[in-house]
Parts: structure tokens; C-alpha cells; sequence
């Protein structure tokens, strides 16, 4: 039998107030408590029951102290905050609120707080970069004044010494983009070399536990328009959190393919991996600040690496998959270089 939950209005209640039975059914409600809690996804129609997690928490609270509690349902949004209190001998008194919008504020402060150190630290490594390629670019200069002296082999040597000093500048500005302490570093980049060096760096990682990485690109010479720094980073993560969400031996491929469009082309880089995957329950908050399905984690990996790909004019999605988990990285194209699919990616458009 259905009952119709009663609504406090006493004219001077003006905050969420919700009382419910210990077994965890809705006896009553303030108009902005029932509001508050439909937001949340809790169900306050006919004869309403919390959800088992929230009733759980709410009964293990100790009367007076204050909680959280973050909705799974797909339809939920927000984050509740709530104080039990007794009410009669069977019954609970709920003074709740919303502490979504504190929660990303705390999200913000701690993003701003690891992305001080992070800068303080790169702009480190940045001078002590710049003042070892100083005397390797002064040592090539002086080389180079004698030139005509020089061997074929020597001339040689000189020649990709002063490659890799260019390729070391350009990669010394990259990290300064990184850390956002230098100009934007946005350059035409071959995905193929992307990948390799995401491969080369999760390869011990993954050979410990039996993963296996695979890459594939069509068409091939298939180019970004980003800092792929920023990039490599990104696809590093991802990887790394497909391996670390399995324990079985399982399948991660990149691949990348061209999405042309009647304005601009865009490049989809997709991760994808035959393990355990996301709950359709929890698809709608994996890019929330916090959330993590590991102990442990504190769970902003995914929320920043959303925030990167479109700080490079992109986008970070989830795609349903049948099985594993799926991610797509959406990325401005760059024009392919003619005869040139192996290059080192750091050419500037």
C-alpha cells in the first residue's frame, strides 16, 4: 500500500529536514528536503525507502556528527552532507545539504595546489636543462666556426649534436607548457611516435603483470596539433589505469584514426581494454573530482586529464563498450608532412 509522504511547513523551517524509521522508509519531509533528495537520485515517490548504502551510513553515524554520502544511480548528481538526530524512539531526524559545489572548490584547491608543485619542480629541472644545453650549444658553435677542418665524421657528429640540443630546447619548452610557466607549446605531432613512447614508458609496468599493449593507426602518418608532452601524459594515465583496474592479465590497444568534419578535422585516440570495465551505475561520475572505484586513490587522474585534453582544444569522453573499458581522446588534426611518418614529433605548424 502506497502512502503520501507528509511535508513539513512550518514557516520557519527553511532548510532540507528529512525523518525517517529506522528500517529507512521517508515519514516526512520539508518541501526543500524532498527536492534535495530527488536531486540526488533518492526515490521519493509512493512508499520510499533510502537507498542501502545511504541508510547504512546513516544509521552508523553517530547521532549529532556530521556525513557524506556521493549517489551511484546514473540519474544522481551532487554530493548530500547530513547530521542524524533522534527523534521519538524509532525514528530519525535528517538536517541535510548539498555540498556538491564545496566539494569542487576543495577539488580546485587541491588541483591548484599539486599544479604549484608540480611547476615549482619542472621549472627546477628546467634551468638545470637549460644551463647543461647552454654549454652544449656554445661547445657545437665553437665546432662549427672550424667546420671545413672538420672530417666527414666529425661533421657528422657535430650535425646531431646540435639536433638533439634543438630537440632538447623544444622539449625543455614543452615541459615549461606542462607546467603552464612558459607559452603554449602546440606543435604538429605524429601520433605513431606518441604511442611509442607511452609504450616504452608502461612497458615494465605492464610486462610485471602480464598486460599486453597494442598499438595500431589508420590511416598511418596520422598527426595532432598539441603538446605531446601533454598527450603522452594523458595516454600514459589512461593506460596505467586500465592495468591497475585488473589483475588478470588483460589487452589495452591505442589506435587513432582521422575524423573529418566540414569545418575542422579532428583525430580520435581511443584506449580501450578487455578488463572488468565501469558499472553503467558508475559511467556518470568517473569524471567527477574524487571518485575512485580503488582504495586508496584519491581519484582525480580522470577530472584532470579531462581538463588537459580540452585545455589542448579536445575533449576526454567515456564510450560505452560491451566489455572493458573504452576512452576516447578527441584532438585538433594537423596536416600530415609529405614522406615523413617517422619523425620526432617536433615540428612546429
Amino acid at each position: 500500500m502506497q502512502q503520501t509522504i507528509e511535508t513539513i511547513s512550518l514557516p520557519d523551517v527553511h532548510a532540507p529536514i528529512a525523518i525517517f524509521s529506522e528500517a529507512g522508509r521517508l515519514l516526512s519531509a520539508s518541501p526543500s528536503g524532498l527536492d534535495l533528495l530527488s536531486r540526488l537520485g533518492v526515490e521519493t515517490e509512493g512508499d520510499p525507502k533510502l537507498p542501502r548504502e545511504l541508510l547504512d551510513l546513516v544509521v552508523n553515524t553517530p547521532l549529532g556528527r556530521s556525513a557524506e554520502w556521493r549517489p551511484m544511480g546514473e540519474a544522481a548528481a551532487g554530493c548530500l552532507g547530513f547530521t542524524p538526530y533522534r527523534l521519538g524512539s524509532d525514528n530519525v531526524l535528517v538536517l541535510m545539504r548539498e555540498v556538491t559545489d564545496r566539494h569542487r572548490i576543495l577539488s580546485q584547491r587541491l588541483h591548484e595546489q599539486d599544479s604549484d608543485s608540480t611547476s615549482r619542480l619542472v621549472g627546477m629541472i628546467a634551468d638545470d636543462l637549460r644551463n647543461a644545453l647552454a654549454g652544449i650549444v656554445f661547445n657545437a658553435d665553437v665546432l662549427s666556426r672550424d667546420a671545413d677542418t672538420l672530417s666527414t665524421d666529425q661533421r657528422s657528429s657535430l650535425e646531431a649534436m646540435q639536433g638533439a640540443a634543438a630537440r632538447l630546447t623544444w622539449i625543455v619548452d614543452g615541459l615549461l607548457d606542462l607546467a603552464h610557466l612558459g607559452p603554449p607549446v602546440q606543435a604538429s605531432a605524429s601520433v605513431e611516435e606518441i604511442f611509442k613512447r607511452v609504450a616504452k614508458g608502461v612497458r615494465p609496468a605492464l610486462r610485471d603483470a602480464d598486460h599486453r599493449l597494442e598499438h595500431d593507426l589508420s590511416p598511418a602518418g596520422v598527426r595532432v596539433y598539441a603538446n605531446p608532452l601533454v598527450v603522452q601524459q594523458l595516454l600514459t594515465n589512461l593506460v596505467m589505469n586500465s592495468a591497475e583496474a585488473s589483475s588478470a592479465p588483460l589487452r589495452i590497444s591505442l589506435s587513432a584514426e582521422l575524423l573529418p568534419s566540414s569545418e575542422d578535422k579532428t583525430v580520435a585516440i581511443r584506449i580501450i581494454d578487455d578488463g572488468p570495465g565501469i558499472a553503467s551505475s558508475l559511467a556518470p561520475h568517473v569524471f567527477d573530482p574524487y571518485f575512485s572505484t580503488r582504495h586508496g586513490k584519491k581519484g582525480m587522474g580522470l577530472t584532470h586529464a579531462r581538463e588537459a585534453a580540452r585545455d589542448l582544444g579536445g575533449n576526454l569522453t567515456l564510450e560505452s563498450s560491451e566489455s572493458g573499458a573504452a576512452f576516447t581522446l578527441l584532438l585538433p588534426a594537423a596536416e600530415p608532412l609529405p614522406d615523413d611518418d617517422h619523425d620526432d614529433g617536433a615540428h612546429s605548424r
